[in-house]
C-alpha cells in the first residue's frame, strides 16, 4: 500500500503486489489501546495481509504512536492507518472489494452490521463466504473459579482484591472482566468468602 493507497475522498485501498481482497481491515477497538496493535501484527504475521487499520473515536491519539511502532511495516507498504471519521467513511471502506478481511472488537450490534455492509456491497458472495470474512472478538461471560482449599484470610482478600479488580479496570469493559465467579458447594470458607467480597462491593 503507498502513500496514495487510502484517498479522503474516495477511499481506495491497495495491496502492491497483491490479489484483490487481500487487504484485512482492522477496525480498532474502543476499550484497550494495544488490542489494535495486537490485531495488526496477527493479521500480518499469521494471515500474512497487508492491514489498514481504522482507530477508534476515542483512540485518535494512537495514530501517532502506531507510526512510530509500526514505521518499518508502513514504510514497506504493509500497513496503513486512518482515523474514523463517520458510519459513512466506513461502510466505504467495508465496501471496497479490495477488502478481504474485517476483524473487529465491539458489540453484536457492530459485528452484524459489518456483514450486512459487506454482504450488501458483493452481492455474488454466499452468507458463508461473508461469514468467512469476519472476525469478532464480542467480549464473553469470563468466570473466575476459586479452588476449594484451605486460605489463610489474607489469601481471601487478595483473592477478593484480585476479582474486584478484574470488574472494574476500564467499567468492566474487557474480555476479561470478571463476569461469574464459580465456587464449590463443599467449600468449608465459601460463606467467608462471600461475606468478604461482599463487604468490599
Amino acid at each position: 500500500m503507498d502513500d496514495k493507497a487510502i484517498d479522503k475522498d474516495d477511499v481506495k485501498i491497495e495491496a502492491e503486489g497483491s490479489d484483490l481482497g487481500r487487504v484485512t481491515l482492522v477496525l480498532g477497538a474502543g476499550n484497550q489501546p494495544f488490542l489494535s496493535a495486537v490485531d495488526a501484527i496477527d493479521c500480518l504475521i499469521y494471515k500474512q495481509r497487508p492491514v489498514l487499520i481504522k482507530h477508534h473515536p476515542l483512540r485518535p491519539y494512537l495514530m501517532e504512536l502506531y507510526s512510530m511502532i509500526f514505521e518499518p511495516l508502513i514504510r514497506r507498504g504493509y500497513l496503513r492507518q486512518i482515523l474514523d471519521e463517520n458510519i459513512q467513511k466506513t461502510t466505504e471502506i467495508l465496501s471496497n472489494l479490495n477488502v478481504g478481511h474485517v476483524h473487529m472488537t465491539g458489540s453484536l450490534v457492530t459485528d452484524k452490521a459489518v456483514r450486512e455492509t459487506l454482504s450488501k456491497s458483493r452481492p455474488l458472495m454466499s452468507e458463508a463466504k461473508i461469514a468467512d470474512m469476519v472476525t469478532s472478538e464480542l467480549g464473553c461471560v469470563t468466570p473466575v473459579i476459586m479452588m476449594p482449599a484451605k486460605y489463610t484470610e489474607k489469601e481471601l482478600r487478595h483473592a477478593v482484591a484480585t476479582i474486584l479488580e478484574m470488574k472494574m479496570v476500564n467499567g468492566g469493559c474487557n474480555c476479561l472482566s470478571a463476569n461469574a465467579l464459580v465456587l464449590s458447594k463443599q467449600w468449608e470458607q465459601k460463606e467467608e468468602f462471600r461475606r468478604l467480597l461482599i463487604h468490599e462491593i
